[in-house]
This record gives structure tokens, C-alpha cells and sequence, in this order.
């Protein structure tokens, strides 16, 4: 029996990119012979109830047309563990899911990956009780990611860079405490990630030997150091080329519960979650998600 799509589209990814996707995704999916219906949501609540409002029927997926924020709205609304399988049509800022599971960014290219690639499971994150399926960050990393979603002139990866230039002017490392199942960690650092994929913030490469499908997240630490010295890190955090600095510390471990002094917000998948301390831990296969035919655990960037 022939896929059925339930496509939901975000309109305000992507400040807007969202809508424009949409109206053309009925002509691909025409000219691709894939079944589908179409709903463009009004609000995050309705996003979700056009998700989960209803069961899946029989070999039924469900096509998120918006951004990573989008795709952790969805996993809200998924039990972990079943169906059913979700496709990404990228049209956020970041894209760092799709990024990460080498899914193009042209969305005829992402359409096509429902015509010719396959279903795979993919972990997800957890903030206590709220999944993610990028990287959490907390730390300055955070404050970037909470100070690029209110630009909205800024287009692209740059807004990423231009947020962190203006919080490193006040930024200063806070005390983490770190319990997880494979090491301890207490000290000042910049930020603490937890990676469930190598991309986030447009692009950076943080995690480069993430996967998603490992039942693994990386625990990422970066230590202090001189606001110079952060600024000439970033550029490397676009290529991997940080990994080697004796300020990078990384990690892989299943669970850690978190704390900071003083408190910090916890971002994911370009949203704020929640604030400090928390329990982080990873779901094996909780959700299933489409990937290219030659879809890899951790992908070569979307074009």
C-alpha cells in the first residue's frame, strides 16, 4: 500500500519561509505521485493538534515543513517508540536535524526523500520531561540561541554569530556541576552542551562524531577562557576544528543530571525549555524519522 503524507506546514519558520514552502509543496508532491494532504498551522498549539490530534492511520507519516523547532514540537506529541514515521521539509534558520541526517535543503530534494529513501529510528533527548533532538545547550551557547530568536532581520547562520558577539560582551562562565553515568565534572566553563547530533546554531559543527542513532548523547564542556580567545574558537566550531583545543572537553554518556550557580536557561533545537538544574537522558529509537536511501547516523551538510 502506497505512503499516505500528513503534511503540516509552520508558517512562521524561518521568519516567513515557512509559508512559502508551503504553497509549493502541493505541485512537488503532484509531480513526485506522492498522496497527501495539507494544513498549515495557526499556532504552536495548533501545530501540535494537527501532529497528534489524531492517530495515524496504517503506513501514514507525518511531513513537518518548518524548522528544528518545529521537529521538537512534533516529538512533544509522539509516544516514544511508535509511529508515526516522521519526514523533515527544512525551512527554519538552522535546520540542524536536517543538516545532521543529510536531508537537502531544496524542498523538491526533501520531498524526494519520501518517493525514494527509507524510514529510520532516531533517538531523542530529554530535559526532564521535554525532548529535543539536537543539542541542549546551557551556558553562553544558550544565551546566543535565545538572543538569535528575537533578530528577525538577520537571516541564515549569521544571526548566530552577530547574537554571540553582543553576549560575550557580558558574559560571565557560571559554576557547573555535572553527575552523570560515566564522569563528574565541577567547575566554571563557558557552556555545557549535550549532543544528540554534531550540528546546531546554523551549522556549528559542536559534536562532529554525534549520531543519532547510538543510544548516545556527548556531553560537550567548554572551560574558560579569554573573551578573544572564544571569539577565534567560533570559527572552528563551523569545521570541527575546536575539538583539539585543551579548552574542549567532550564525553559520551547516556544520562547526567546538570545544575548551575547561579542558575542558566536550557535551550534546544532553538528553544528555550527550561532553567537550570536538570536531568538530561536519552530514548533509543523513540522516534522514527525518512532519510535519503544513503542516509548516514551523522550527515555531510545539506547543500
Amino acid at each position: 500500500m502506497a505512503a499516505r503524507h500528513r503534511v503540516v506546514v509552520n508558517p512562521f519558520s524561518g521568519n516567513g519561509h515557512g509559508r512559502r514552502i508551503g504553497t509549493l509543496l502541493p505541485g512537488i508532491f503532484a509531480r513526485l505521485g506522492l498522496t497527501a494532504e495539507f494544513h498549515e498551522s495557526s499556532t504552536a498549539e495548533h501545530f501540535k493538534a494537527l501532529v497528534g490530534g489524531r492517530p495515524a492511520e496504517p503506513g501514514e507519516r507525518v511531513v513537518i515543513c518548518g524548522g528544528d523547532g518545529s521537529l521538537n514540537m512534533a516529538l512533544s506529541c509522539v509516544t516514544p517508540g511508535t509511529r508515526p514515521a516522521l519526514a523533515l521539509v527544512p525551512c527554519g534558520r538552522g535546520n540542524d536535524v536536517a543538516r545532521s541526517l543529510a536531508i537537502p535543503a531544496h524542498p523538491d530534494g526533501a520531498a524526494a526523500v519520501l518517493a525514494e529513501g527509507r524510514e529510520r529510528a532516531m533517538d531523542v533527548g530529554y530535559v526532564n520531561d521535554r525532548p529535543f533532538a539536537s543539542i541542549a545547550a546551557m551556558g553562553f551557547d544558550a544565551l546566543v540561541s535565545l538572543a538569535a530568536s528575537r533578530m528577525r532581520r538577520v537571516k541564515g547562520r549569521m544571526v548566530y554569530v552577530i547574537a554571540a558577539i553582543k553576549e560575550l560582551a557580558r558574559f560571565h562562565p557560571p559554576l557547573f556541576t555535572i553527575e552523570s553515568d560515566t564522569f563528574t565534572f565541577q567547575g566554571r566553563a563557558m557552556m555545557v552542551s549535550v549532543a544528540n547530533c554534531p550540528y546546531y546554531g546554523g551549522g556549528m559543527m559542536l559534536s562532529p562524531d554525534s549520531k543519532m542513532d547510538d543510544g548516545l548523547v556527548e556531553i560537550c564542556v567548554v572551560l574558560p577562557m579569554s573573551k578573544l580567545g572564544l571569539l577565534r574558537m567560533l570559527p572552528k566550531l563551523f569545521t570541527g576544528g575546536h575539538v583539539d583545543s585543551p579548552y574542549f572537553l567532550i564525553a559520551s554518556a547516556q544520562r547526567a543530571t546538570i545544575g548551575c550557580d547561579p542558575a542558566v536557561p536550557i535551550c534546544a533545537d532553538g528553544e528555550y525549555l527550561t532553567m537550570s538544574p536538570a536531568t538530561i537522558r536519552i530514548e533509543p529509537a523513540a522516534a522514527t524519522v525518512m532519510v535519503p536511501p544513503m542516509g548516514i547516523s551523522a550527515g555531510a551538510p545539506t547543500p
